[in-house]
């Protein structure tokens, strides 16, 4: 396993035991994904805070947990963008995967951002774009989605630069064809 993965865990830790935000136990920390352990990767460590092979395991369990759970809205995105024989085939390159498997079951805040990442481009796809209850719920996921990993602000970005081309290009249509 990466060696970032013992210090989520160190952080998720010390989280949990009310040490704080911190890797050592005693000096605040910075520069790490905050979402995943101060959430999910906290529990195993209320449940057991001294028994940190059982915390470990639990973690790479909850990471294996969230990879799986990608396959939904995955499914979901393929067969929004092509088929269902698409989105099966793109399930079977996900799952059978064994990079991806490495990647995202190794104890860190892989697996929740990838889960993220797919959910919050399905919901960018699928929502009515004029409604303000969905933009606000994408809004809501797109904030989770950043503080899982900060690199989600591209895909934020993406979202933004998509949604403006398409509000000036439905405009331009309306001034050019007033009978549309």
């Amino acid at each position: 396993l990466e060696d970032d993965a013992w210090m989520v865990t160190a952080i998720a830790r010390n989280w949990a035991m009310g040490q704080g935000i911190t890797a050592d136990g005693i000096t605040p920390t910075n520069g790490f994904h905050p979402l995943y352990p101060l959430t999910l990767g906290a529990i195993p460590y209320l449940l057991a805070p001294d028994n940190l092979a059982f915390g470990f395991t639990a973690n790479l369990l909850i990471c294996a947990l969230l990879a799986s759970a990608v396959m939904w809205p995955l499914w979901h995105l393929l067969k929004h963008w092509m088929n269902w024989q698409a989105g099966l085939f793109g399930l079977i390159l996900y799952g059978l995967n064994p990079t991806l498997v490495r990647l995202t079951v190794n104890g860190m805040e892989t697996s929740m951002a990838l889960l993220m990442w797919v959910t919050t481009l399905l919901v960018a796809v699928k929502i009515d774009p004029k409604k303000l209850s969905h933009n606000l719920g994408l809004a809501i996921l797109t904030a989770a989605m950043i503080l899982t990993r900060l690199d989600g602000a591209l895909l934020f970005a993406s979202i933004a630069a998509a949604r403006l081309i398409w509000a000036w290009r439905a405009k331009r249509v309306r001034r050019e064809f007033p009978m549309l």
